[in-house]
């Protein structure tokens, strides 16, 4: 829900940021392109660079981070609706387009560190269920009584980011105490026991926190 407040909010309100910016309505579409652009970009080089560095947590930070930035130039460069560099503004509004890649790299850490087949259907679903409410929200963050600053919007994109930066390093280390969990009872078991285990364990269909044999990813 943390990732899709923004995307609701500038999804729906990018073109009309890049009119309060000093653009024409005409201008503002053309422009909305390379923001598209940048996040399908952002989108292949993540599953890249998440697979060859194996390590999804420290990409989706590098994707939310420049979203954070180019909110923060909005209010700094258009604090009252009143623009005072507009080639800074548009380099701003085409940062915004990197955090919708971390939401893609959110599915896949969900995938790899979630087993069990009735926990994984769950965890998608609320996950989806999450998203849309978040994209619902996201909207009602620009308000009209605010134009042509919207800065609500605009801190909320900072805010929502921010505490969701925190939660993917929370979680990131959550994730390793569970490893040296599971690491630990392996130690304390003989070669036989966790054979036997293991084979138990194969076709179980349990959840990861009941298979000391998962490890959890980054």
């Amino acid at each position: 829900m943390l990732s899709s407040i923004p995307n609701g909010g500038l999804s729906n309100f990018s073109s009309i940021l890049l009119t309060t910016f000093g653009y024409s309505s005409r201008q503002a579409l053309i422009l909305s392109a390379p923001s598209g652009a940048i996040g399908a970009i952002c989108v292949l080089g993540v599953g890249y660079c998440s697979d060859k560095w194996r390590d999804r947590s420290s990409v989706m930070l590098i994707c939310i981070l420049p979203t954070i930035l180019g909110a923060g130039l909005m209010i700094g460069l258009d604090p009252n609706g009143v623009p005072k560099n507009k080639a800074g503004l548009l380099a701003a509004s085409f940062l915004t387009g990197t955090f919708g890649a971390a939401f893609m790299l959110l599915l896949a850490w969900n995938a790899s560190n979630i087993a069990g087949h009735t926990k994984k259907v769950t965890i998608n679903a609320l996950t989806l269920v999450s998203f849309a409410v978040g994209n619902i929200l996201g909207t009602q963050t620009f308000q009209a009584k605010q134009a042509p600053g919207y800065i609500s919007g605009k801190i909320s994109i900072i805010a929502t980011l921010g505490i969701l930066c925190f939660a993917i390093l929370v979680l990131r280390w959550y994730n390793d105490m569970l490893n040296k969990k599971n690491r630990k009872a392996l130690e304390g078991m003989s070669e036989e026991e966790r054979a036997e285990l293991r084979e138990k364990m194969a076709f179980a269909d349990q959840t990861d926190r009941r298979n000391v044999f998962f490890v959890y990813t980054h």
